[in-house]
């Protein structure tokens, strides 16, 4: 799930809105994740290190090394993208 910062950053104007966020994502068959690892913790606030390789439609693929922050929604008692 994602935080509202996260929509609002990812899927602005300039970057042809929440439709393009959504169609590079059709281009995604799959992603495996190979590892998580905690890099931070400070309260409801994580930064984790992933590693995982997307698999395309067109039957490319690549491995990516991420960085991501989650906050704690503890209203739906879950993690969100932020």
């Amino acid at each position: 799930m994602l935080s509202e910062d996260f929509v609002s950053r990812n899927n602005s104007p300039a970057q042809g809105g929440y439709e393009a966020y959504v169609k590079w994502w059709q281009k995604v068959s799959r992603v495996d994740v190979e590892s998580v690892e905690i890099l931070t913790q400070q309260g409801d606030t994580v930064t984790v290190q992933v590693d995982a390789v997307f698999y395309y439609a067109s039957g490319s693929q690549s491995t990516e090394h991420l960085k991501y922050q989650l906050i704690f929604d503890a209203a739906r008692g879950t993690w969100l993208f932020n």
